[in-house]
């Protein structure tokens, strides 16, 4: 077996032409990670595009126009003469009929024709392409209208005829929102989809009013000229698909590369070389190869625990939109309309149609202004009010005096809410039902998911029209109440078990989903690439606690003027009103303690003030007699941490992608050091794979030795996007012969595997020129790994024996010659990963595990954390599912921190900014800056390196100044400046202070600071401010530990730096009598020494001048 030929990049990567084989595995929703950092772009496309797509769409959505033509001509044909007379059953007296259960069958039969072949024709969207697939569906739409017109007086031919019309309906209804949901753009998605409800309510209008026009004819004009005119609508149907663009996920599925392109190009109507096409190309082939690297679909992977919820979702929404009861009316209408003098079962189907008609084009609308939740819920609460009024009044006033004698005044009421039910049906259930299914499922399942429940439809379709005759034959209005509680039903299910996915692509639809996002919070969920600052991806997959599980006995206080501690009295289950006295017998009891200046009743909480004097003198002479040691602790000294952060892949420039993994991992690993932890600081390359044939072959075509020496990095990343960009081009031409640069590529690759010593030694002068960079960018920033380690360290034999232990332990399948392991039964969310591919290379969750494996028995850690991209969170969560079930006894030692993106570092072209020009342009802006700020002092020969210092904390600060799991914009102007919470302003508060200490380092030494008489400051209530938020470091430090939130000690040295500024005005130290300048500097002093701690945890050294 041989090593993988891929690697994953810790990181995430900013570059759009990186392109890794296994990109399934790159991020929680299988996107590479140059589409995950991109820039969101927008395609250059005009209302001109919009109305184009749009008529393609309407084009697709005409085959609802099919169903409905049938649905409104069939309901006319069973009351036509000439049908009864040679389809129907003779009377006594020679007249004809058709009795309820012939009827049924005529009628309903079509309901289970599409059920069949939504289920069995819907496979040729997968096998022929969606725009091949519906011209067959049609034609075999087709051929049961023959069959049907060339009936004589046979009702089973008729019969016959209408089950194999409805094979194809059947298939038309699975592909044509399939196929609509994938060329729409994702704004117009929802509207253009529901086009297609639209068309079935057109189709079913036309298809009353035609037969109106022929009901005066008594031969077979009267319905055989109806479905005679199907042949023009399927004739009309196969020419608008050559204008329509085929699906691009289809193409990018059977490798037609370049034809996605132009699909996508057509649909946009932009250049296919517009980087709004690549990126959604990008997208697009990541979900593909995500889904054939998991292999086909099986029917039996419906009901697994990762995709049954969905699957039962879609089976659901559409068995609802059958149980709304539309049928219901639009049958026994007819009765409510006799009773207001309308006799004519043809106009009362054209009053009906009309409503119906004109509330689908409004719900064009609805769809996408208000979303798919919104419009169900508020669908189902309209209906669910109609049917109380319409059943009520028609059971209990329309026959109060008799049915000879119905009552015109119930009848008008109960036409009204019929109406209105019918606008609150088609401006909601009835379009949306397949707007759902078509955007819920992976595309791997989704022609089996999406004929699997529109299959539910049509059988209930037909359970509803066959059996509603009988039903309301004995309850009469009565059955309203039935429907109504099925819509009582679906507000519940919709509320608890439906997502909202307006506004989002197919990819980020199962983003949402992978992350297991609440369905009553997902309207709030954002797409990883669009998170800002403040958006917490957490918070949306947990329920909210109850507030009794978020008390704790004794707190500290967010606010200051809240006291110095608080308790909670819900916790201790006292209710203040059954103790009128205890605010005055616990102040009596403090005051004898003389700790507390004041104790406060606030609401339900205990305010306890410390005694400012004591907090004074114990606070400002323990910082400084501890100094640099105050706020560390030897908690943990005998434990043992590995910190894996960083890890770029080799021989590709250190990007703004590895920052945010670097800058957390340092001050994780600074932060578990300051509580005594044995640190073990890890830098995991990606310095193996066939990234390196692709160099290797790329440098002897394109290298420039002179480049490399200038320059190694750059060129060598110049030498892999040129490489790689041909290799692209290869592909989308089907080039796969040896010579092809890929195959060249893996047969480098495969020399370095077997040792050979010319491509080893090409390889590992790759290897040390990039570490080598990498060193003097961590040396930058004030880093020294302990270990660099990396994908080249692991053993094959270790591979061979975790594959051997997986199988053995059956935890592991085949598929396809590929080795794939089910996570689903331990965890519905984690779904399949492949552990082993085809040609039996090993992936990087194998190496993954190995690597895991053997640090724990080299090292013997206490805890190991991976700061690894929130978008790799699926990832890791199958990593560690993987560790569980190998039932290795220190899972729980294991821990993943993510973090989310950096936004707004790529240039105009979409590519990447490497960190060193990062660096550089923040220490050119630094330096212009520094020099219109006349009143910083600063050393000409130190101003590079400071302006330098400078430019670091405010990458630094600007990245962790908010929670990590956010994404964040990147703003050079805010970044950098003086004012506000910045890096810059608190390196300046730093070095003002050191300069206070050294104007009068003279008169008044730190020794004369321990022991200054503090009292002088207690009647400061700046001063007192200030040493109360010094007084929480150690509480600070505790919950950043607790938290691994670099945000929590920014924001309280944040608290610290205005206070400070605040003391400025009024606590002078110069020009002040000696004592009085003493405990002022002391209090300086002391927060001096708070900041610069704070700062270095965050790895962040203090500047002293500036």
């Amino acid at each position: 077996m041989s090593s993988s030929h891929n690697s994953i990049n810790r990181s995430p990567s900013n570059t759009s032409n990186e392109v890794s084989e296994n990109k399934f595995l790159k991020g929680q929703d299988g996107l590479p990670e140059a589409v995950e950092s991109a820039p969101v772009l927008a395609p250059a496309s005009s209302k001109g595009a919009l109305l184009s797509i749009s008529i393609s769409c309407a084009m697709v959505a005409f085959g609802g126009f099919i169903f409905g033509w049938d649905t409104g001509t069939i309901s006319g044909f069973v009351a036509q003469t000439d049908f009864l007379r040679r389809f129907g059953q003779k009377t006594h007296d020679g007249s004809h009929y058709l009795s309820k259960v012939r009827t049924g069958l005529i009628v309903s039969i079509f309901n289970i024709g599409c059920a069949i072949g939504g289920i069995v024709l819907s496979k040729l969207g997968d096998t022929h392409g969606r725009k091949k697939g519906l011209i067959v569906v049609v034609i075999i739409y087709i051929i049961g209208i023959i069959i049907q017109i060339a009936s004589i007086n046979k009702w089973y031919q008729y019969f016959i005829g209408r089950i194999i019309s409805g094979l194809g309906v059947g298939g038309i209804s699975v592909l044509s929102p399939m196929l609509i949901s994938e060329v729409a753009p994702k704004q117009l998605r929802g509207t253009l989809v529901s086009c297609y409800q639209l068309m079935i309510t057109l189709g079913i209008f036309l298809g009353y009013c035609t037969n109106y026009g022929t009901k005066t004819y008594t031969n077979s004009v009267q319905w055989r000229v109806p479905l005679g005119l199907c042949f023009a609508w399927a004739l009309f149907m196969i020419g608008g698909m050559t204008f329509v663009p085929e699906s691009p996920r289809f193409l990018v599925e059977k490798g037609l590369i370049e034809e996605a392109r132009a699909s996508l190009s057509t649909a946009n109507r932009c250049s296919p070389d517009d980087p709004f096409i690549q990126q959604e190309l990008d997208l697009i082939e990541a979900s593909v190869e995500e889904a054939r690297a998991a292999g086909e679909a099986s029917w039996a992977e419906l009901f697994s625990a990762n995709m049954f919820k969905r699957t039962s979702m879609g089976v659901m929404i559409q068995s609802l939109q059958q149980l709304t009861g539309d049928n219901y009316f639009f049958y026994y209408g007819t009765i409510v309309f006799n009773a207001v003098g309308m006799d004519d079962s043809f106009e009362t189907s054209i009053v009906f149609g009309v409503v119906n008609l004109a509330s689908t084009c409004f719900s064009l609308y609805t769809v996408d202004k208000f979303g798919r939740r919104n419009c169900l819920l508020w669908g189902s609460i309209g209906m669910v009010c109609c049917y109380v009024v319409y059943a009520s009044v028609g059971v209990t006033r329309l026959w109060a005096n008799g049915r000879d004698h119905p009552s015109k005044g119930a009848g008008n009421c109960m036409i009204c809410f019929a109406c209105f039910y019918i606008f609150c049906f088609a401006t909601t259930w009835a379009p949306i039902a397949y707007v759902i299914i078509s955007e819920t499922f992976p595309l791997r399942i989704k022609a089996k998911a999406m004929s699997i429940a529109t299959a539910a439809n049509w059988i209930w379709g037909f359970l509803i029209g066959f059996f509603t005759p009988f039903i309301t034959g004995a309850i009469n209005f009565s059955y309203g109440y039935v429907f109504m509680g099925c819509m009582v039903f679906a507000y519940f299910y919709v509320f608890f078990f439906v997502s909202e996915t307006k506004g989002l692509t197919l990819e980020e639809v199962e983003t949402m989903y992978a992350e297991g996002v609440l369905p009553w919070k997902s309207a709030s969920w954002v797409p990883p690439s669009k998170r800002g600052t403040d958006y917490d991806a957490t918070a949306l997959m947990n329920d909210d606690k109850p507030f009794y599980k978020r008390m704790f006995a004794l707190q500290k206080p967010n606010k200051l003027n809240d006291g110095d501690l608080i308790l909670p009295l819900p916790k201790i289950a006292l209710n203040i009103k059954d103790f009128p006295d205890l605010q005055q017998r616990i102040e009596s009891i403090l005051h004898e303690q003389d700790l507390f200046d004041k104790v406060v009743f606030k609401d339900s909480f205990i305010q306890f003030f410390f005694n400012t004097n004591i907090m004074m003198n114990k606070i400002i002479p323990e910082i400084l007699i501890f100094g640099s040691q105050y706020g560390k602790v030897k908690c943990f000294p005998s434990k043992k941490i590995i910190v894996e952060f960083s890890s770029p892949n080799i021989a590709k420039p250190f990007h703004a992608g590895h920052l945010r993994s670097t800058i957390i991992g340092e001050f994780i690993s600074n932060i578990f050091e300051n509580f005594g932890w044995s640190v073990i600081r890890m830098n995991y390359l990606g310095d193996w794979g066939k990234q390196f044939g692709i160099l290797a072959v790329g440098y002897e075509k394109f290298g420039d030795p002179l480049k490399l020496k200038a320059d190694p990095i750059t060129h060598l990343f110049e030498v892999y996007v040129k490489t790689n960009k041909l290799i692209e081009i290869e592909k989308s031409n089907n080039e796969t012969d040896e010579s092809s640069l890929s195959k060249q590529a893996q047969s480098f690759f495969r020399r370095m595997e077997n040792g050979d010593l010319n491509a080893l030694s090409l390889w590992n002068q790759f290897r040390n020129l990039s570490v080598e960079k990498y060193t003097q960018i961590y040396s930058k920033l004030g880093i020294s790994f302990n270990i660099y380690s990396g994908e080249s360290q692991i053993k094959q034999q270790s591979i061979v024996d975790i594959l051997k232990q997986l199988k053995d332990m059956g935890l592991t399948r085949e598929n396809n010659g590929a080795t794939i392991m089910d996570l689903t039964p331990f965890n519905k969310n984690l779904g399949k990963i492949i552990i082993s591919k085809s040609d039996n290379t090993s992936l990087y969750v194998t190496r993954d595990i190995c690597t895991c494996i053997d640090r724990y028995n080299q090292y013997g850690f206490d805890k190991m954390i991976y700061v690894i991209a929130s978008q790799q969170d699926l990832y890791m969560q199958q990593l560690f599912e993987i560790m569980r079930q190998l039932k290795v006894s220190w899972i729980d030692k294991l821990e993943h921190i993510n973090f989310g993106m950096v936004k707004g570092m790529s240039t105009r072209r979409g590519n990447v900014v490497f960190l060193d020009t990062i660096i550089k342009e923040a220490t050119n802006q630094m330096l212009n800056v520094m020099k219109s700020k006349k009143q910083l002092e600063v050393e000409k020969s130190k101003i590079l390196d400071i302006a330098e210092k400078l430019g670091l904390s405010a990458i630094l600060i600007q990245d962790m100044k908010s929670k990590r799991i956010n994404s964040y914009e990147f703003d050079w102007k805010r970044m950098l400046s003086f004012e506000g919470n910045t890096g810059p302003y608190l390196q300046y508060t730093h070095s003002r202070l050191c300069a206070i200490e050294s104007r009068i380092k003279d008169i008044v030494t730190v020794e004369d600071c321990k022991t200054a008489n503090l009292s002088i400051l207690n009647d400061k209530p700046e001063a007192i401010k200030l040493v109360r938020l010094l007084s929480q470091y150690h509480y600070i430090l505790d919950k950043t530990l607790e938290s691994l939130e670099p945000s929590t000690l920014v924001t309280y040295l944040f608290a610290i730096s205005h206070q400070i500024s605040i003391c400025y005005n009024s606590l002078w130290v110069l020009g002040q009598p000696i004592e009085i300048a003493t405990s002022h500097l002391a209090l300086y002093l002391a927060s001096k020494q708070i900041l610069a701690n704070g700062l270095r945890i965050l790895g962040i050294k203090p500047i002293e001048r500036m």
